[in-house]
């Protein structure tokens, strides 16, 4: 029960992580904004996959975490 929890408290981080993640690189996409002084990713373009993937595995983890908290019950 506290790893399926925990589980679903890092799920919601990462899905929070990623979109600004997604944010920030386009928001510096459209302003010309330079990021690779701030983050590792040396185009806006990389930080926006950055964090799509961020996404998609913490949406995949928020799944995995509901699955085992029904299986509980």
């Amino acid at each position: 029960m506290f790893f399926s929890r925990l589980g679903k408290f890092l799920a919601y981080c990462g899905f929070a992580f990623g979109a600004a993640l997604v944010a920030i690189g386009l928001y510096a996409a459209q302003t010309g904004l330079v990021i690779d002084r701030y983050f590792p990713a040396k185009t806006p373009a990389q930080l926006v996959d950055d964090g799509a993937y961020w996404l998609l595995l913490s949406i995949a983890l928020g799944i995995l975490a509901e699955i085992a908290l029904t299986a509980r019950r």
